[in-house]
Parts: C-alpha cells; sequence; structure tokens
C-alpha cells in the first residue's frame, strides 16, 4: 500500500467534528452519488480481503499528530516541579509531526521539556479566532398550528475555523493519486456532517502529496505504533502492551437514510487515535470494518480502521 496525505481547509462552519469514520461515510456516499451503486458495492467487499483500499486516519491541524499515550510513570514520591510538567503534558492533544517523521526518541523528558513551545503552538492553532465553538438555540415548530412547541427548544453545536487553517489526513491505499483525488472532490462536494445540506460542512481540497514515507524501524521491543484514528482491533492485530484512552462513537447514517425513521447507528466503544501499543509483527494498520451496525438496515456498516505509525519509546 501507498502512504499519501491530504491537505484541506474549512470554509464554513462544522456541525460535525472532524472525525475518520464520518469522512470515510461521506467518501462512501460520494462513490454512490457519482459513481453508481455497484461501484461501491465493489469498494466495501474489498475491505473482506486481506489488504482494504483505503485506510484513513483522523484529520489533524496541518504539521501536528496526535500525543502518543506513553508508559505510565510510576514513583513512591514526585516533586512540585516534577507533578507540575506531567499536568502539563497531559494538557497536550498535538505534537509536531516532524518529531515522528525524524525519528525522535519520544517520552515523557522530550515532552517535559518541549511542553511549553508545544502548549505554545497548540495555542495557536485553537486561538487568535483560529477555532471557537458556538451554540445555537432552535424553536421546534409544530407544523399543523404553525407555533412554537411548548419546551420545543434545542441546541446545536457549530464549530468555527479560520478560513486559512489547514487540516492533514494520512491515507494508506492501493489507489493511484488520480483517484484518490476523485475520491476525495466527490466527497467535499457533498458536504461535510450535519446540516451540510443547509451550508454547513463546506470543505475545501487544497493538495495530495505523494512523496509521504512512515519513519520505518525494526521489530525491536522500544518500538510502539501509534493509532492515527479511532479503531477497533480485529483479532488477529495481536495488540500488546497497550496504552489508551476509549471513546464510545454514537454514529448516524447519512444520505438519504438520514432522514428515513432511526438515523442512529448502534454505539460502538473505540480505542482513541494516540492509543499506543505493541505489535510483534508490524504492519501498517490496524482495525476492522464493523458489519450489521444498525436495527433495521443490514447493509450498515462502521469505518474502524486506522493508519499506524511507529515511534521509539525511551527511558
Amino acid at each position: 500500500m501507498k502512504t499519501y496525505k491530504i491537505v484541506f481547509r474549512i470554509r464554513s462552519p462544522l456541525g460535525t467534528q472532524l472525525m475518520a469514520d464520518t469522512l470515510w461515510g461521506i467518501l462512501c456516499w460520494g462513490i454512490k452519488y457519482f459513481e453508481g451503486e455497484k461501484v461501491l458495492e465493489e469498494f466495501l467487499n474489498a475491505y473482506k480481503g486481506s489488504e482494504p483500499p483505503l485506510i484513513i486516519s483522523a484529520p489533524f491541524p496541518h504539521g501536528f499528530l496526535p500525543v502518543p499515550k506513553l508508559t505510565p510513570v510510576i514513583k513512591s514520591s514526585m516533586g512540585r516541579d516534577e507533578y507540575s510538567m506531567i499536568k502539563r503534558v497531559k494538557k497536550l492533544h498535538f505534537l509536531p509531526s516532524k518529531i515522528f517523521f525524524e525519528k525522535q526518541m519520544i517520552n515523557m523528558n522530550l515532552l517535559h521539556n518541549q511542553a511549553k513551545k508545544l502548549k505554545e503552538d497548540e495555542e495557536n492553532l485553537r486561538g487568535k479566532g483560529k477555532r471557537k465553538t458556538v451554540a445555537r438555540v432552535h424553536n421546534t415548530v409544530d407544523r399543523l398550528s404553525n407555533t412554537v412547541k411548548e419546551n420545543g427548544l434545542f441546541e446545536n453545536v457549530e464549530y468555527w475555523y479560520d478560513r486559512e487553517t489547514k487540516f492533514d489526513i494520512y491515507l494508506l491505499t492501493i489507489f493511484n493519486p488520480d483517484r484518490i483525488k476523485t475520491l476525495f472532490s466527490n466527497a467535499f462536494k457533498l458536504g461535510y456532517g450535519a446540516d451540510s445540506s443547509l451550508g454547513k460542512g463546506v470543505l475545501e481540497f487544497v493538495s495530495l502529496e505523494t512523496d509521504i514515507q512512515f519513519p520505518e524501524y525494526s521489530n525491536d521491543d522500544n518500538v510502539r505504533g501509534m493509532a492515527l484514528a479511532p479503531f477497533i482491533p480485529f483479532p488477529d492485530n495481536n495488540l500488546e502492551n497497550i496504552y489508551y484512552s476509549l471513546k464510545t462513537k454514537y454514529g448516524k447514517l447519512g444520505g438519504e437514510y438520514a432522514i428515513k425513521g432511526n438515523p442512529f447507528k448502534k454505539p460502538v466503544l473505540m480505542y482513541d487515535k494516540g492509543t499506543t501499543f505493541v505489535l510483534k509483527n508490524m504492519r501498517e494498520f490496524v482495525g476492522t470494518l464493523l458489519d450489521n451496525m444498525h436495527s433495521r438496515y443490514e447493509f450498515v456498516r462502521h469505518y474502524a480502521y486506522s493508519p499506524v505509525i511507529y515511534f521509539k519509546e525511551g527511558e
């Protein structure tokens, strides 16, 4: 499989936070609407083989990757300064991607030494109007009386980003660059997430980088893999020594099924991005594609794959 990186911008508020499984979902809808249901079935059936056609990461701020879950620091006593540094590190969400690609040793000491700068980097991503969350209150209207229903107020959350803020998505794929551009261009035409029909979720394709090479290591005890998206391990993944955080995904159907009866998928408990582990048989990705994810529609699936990037964890 080849490794690529998609760079994109957000050109409108989002009704849904950026997530790998939602992006994979709109890729599927793009295939169906622009290429036909038969092509979509072939795409989905290809995931039953040993080499899935497309594995995507979660979107990350341009030039950043998630902070990996490292071996916990366990000491019988801890000084005030050391405790403060550990608290500072726990608040970090992203690391510059060059730390991984330059094969720097990643451990608590590195994070402690760079914590102040990394915090400034992260605040630059979120501050100065780069991102803000806005809650909007709406009324529920009774269509028979044309009046507002009693207790009919509800709240939607919108996510706003600066128009020049870029995001990265890493891909493992069997497709060539032209096919990748077509898939993402068609998906972005549909809009991303909730209320895309109302103008939210407008994503702009910026570039496709084809010269991406994840760091390569020999299989030794100090090498750990990090998940770049939430995932559910397949039994043959053989993950060991896992440090993780969990998230429960409450997925929703898209396309025409978003307005047909119950739009909610079955909830799924997943390992979150940044989860790290040891893989004795080092591989490029972990996870699976879940079947039968809706109480009514047996064909509904849920994307639970993740690319894996490796790093060395020092003492």
